[in-house]
């Protein structure tokens, strides 16, 4: 009997359990390789790939904003991959903030875990990192191909009550490629000019159309999947 639990434990030996689950790279030994001799043999290695984790680094400034305006402790979060063929993109939340700030670049770590079930991306891939700060917070935004600049600063046209070109002089806060917060100079209500803007003119009759549905924030939102999904 001492021989059977013997034999039982030195089979036990050479059975290894990894303490993760995920994706093994290529094999490092062979079977029949002599294996410790004093030192730890290396056999493969694990990386873990659901969830990901994708560390970015924003500004000082980014994160204030950031602690602003979030109204959730794990905002919601996805990255994406832009392939040749095609873009992926993976859902997950931030989860991790660094206490300290990289005195070399003025930035702060921060962390988003993503599900990645179907293993899409492999660890090492660059992506865009995409927040949600806040799903309540009502923002004034436009495109911001509609926002023009001269000498006297920003500003965009609108069609005033008597269907002519008006110039309104705004003030900008948060921006993205696809979209820009005005902070002042435009009210609910203002319509604006979203095309032909070369073409325009101070006190230029205009035929407006209500281009809202196609062209209006929301419509860029929806394209982009720019819209947080409800947990």
């Amino acid at each position: 009997m001492a021989e059977i639990n013997k034999a039982k434990l030195e089979l036990s030996y050479t059975i290894i359990k990894a303490p993760i689950s995920g994706k093994m790279s290529a094999r490092r030994i062979d079977i029949g390789n002599l294996v410790g001799q004093g030192e730890a043999t290396l056999l493969t290695s694990i990386t873990k790939i659901d969830p990901l984790y994708a560390y970015f680094s924003p500004s000082q400034d980014d994160v204030r904003l950031f602690k602003k305006y979030r109204n959730k402790d794990k905002p919601y979060a996805y990255i994406e991959l832009d392939g040749s063929r095609e873009n992926i993109r993976l859902d997950g939340f931030v989860d991790f903030e660094n206490n300290t700030v990289d005195p070399l670049t003025s930035t702060i770590t921060m962390r988003a875990t993503i599900k990645n079930a179907d293993y899409s991306i492999l660890p090492g891939s660059f992506v865009y990192v995409n927040l949600f700060i806040n799903d309540k917070y009502e923002f004034l935004m436009l495109p911001p191909e509609v926002i023009l600049r001269d000498q006297l600063g920003k500003f965009v046209y609108v069609v005033d009550e008597n269907s002519k070109v008006k110039r309104v002089d705004v003030t900008t806060d948060y921006a993205t490629k696809y979209y820009v917060s005005v902070k002042s100079g435009l009210k609910d209500g203002d319509r604006v000019i979203v095309s032909s803007l070369v073409k325009l003119k101070k006190s230029m009759s205009v035929q407006a159309h209500d281009v809202t549905d196609a062209q209006g924030i929301q419509a860029v939102l929806k394209k982009h999947n720019l819209i947080p999904k409800k947990n």
